[in-house]
């Protein structure tokens, strides 16, 4: 090997050491981060007597990080405050909050953390997989969603998740049958966010 041959390696060798130095960094920092602003909506769906019944939480919080080319960095954790269950049935959502239910006294929080999230095949479409803290139990839950909007300054998602109210004894002893209230309970959500 021949002294310009070494040459070509060396120079060969720095560019790629320079190429792994700069894409490293790059590829492993965090997606930007978004704080949850005004007009974002988290409420449910059940079915009763095969009717809707539905619901809102009034107070929840989230940590995003999000940006589509950065999925793998991009992630999802919302914390739910259940004592602030509202409905339009202000006594149906009392009920809601006992024991048999979500058992707000024992359980006041839900939290939700994804894992990954990936893109489907609609476009700005994207599915958030992770897993559900309710009334002491732990479950996978995907969150589907779409971005509204997506700008240098702010985003907007609308999304849904499907829950089995039975997988978190949402509904104990009778109310654990599903011939009244349906085991099915669709979450929906609308996030506005800023960027940071």
């Amino acid at each position: 090997m021949d002294g310009l041959e070494k040459k070509a390696i060396r120079a060969l060798i720095l560019w790629l050491a320079a190429s792994i130095a700069c894409f490293v960094p790059c590829a492993l920092a965090d997606a930007p981060a978004y704080t949850l602003a005004e007009g974002s909506k988290l409420g449910f769906v059940a079915t009763q007597n095969n009717a809707p019944l539905r619901g809102e939480f009034k107070t929840f919080t989230t940590e995003i990080h999000f940006a589509p080319e950065q999925l793998e960095s991009s992630s999802i954790k919302v914390e739910i405050d259940l004592t602030s269950l509202a409905m339009g049935d202000g006594d149906m959502a009392e009920t809601l909050k006992t024991p048999e239910w979500l058992s707000v006294a024992g359980f006041p929080k839900a939290i939700y953390q994804s894992s990954r999230i990936i893109a489907v095949a609609e476009k700005d479409n994207y599915a958030a997989e992770g897993t559900l803290n309710l009334k002491g139990k732990s479950m996978p839950l995907t969150l589907q969603f779409h971005m509204d909007k997506l700008d240098a300054t702010a985003a907007t998602a609308t999304g849904h998740a499907i829950i089995m109210r039975n997988d978190f004894s949402v509904g104990e002893g009778e109310w654990a049958a599903t011939d009244s209230v349906k085991n099915e309970v669709r979450v929906e959500f609308t996030i506005n966010a800023t960027k940071n």
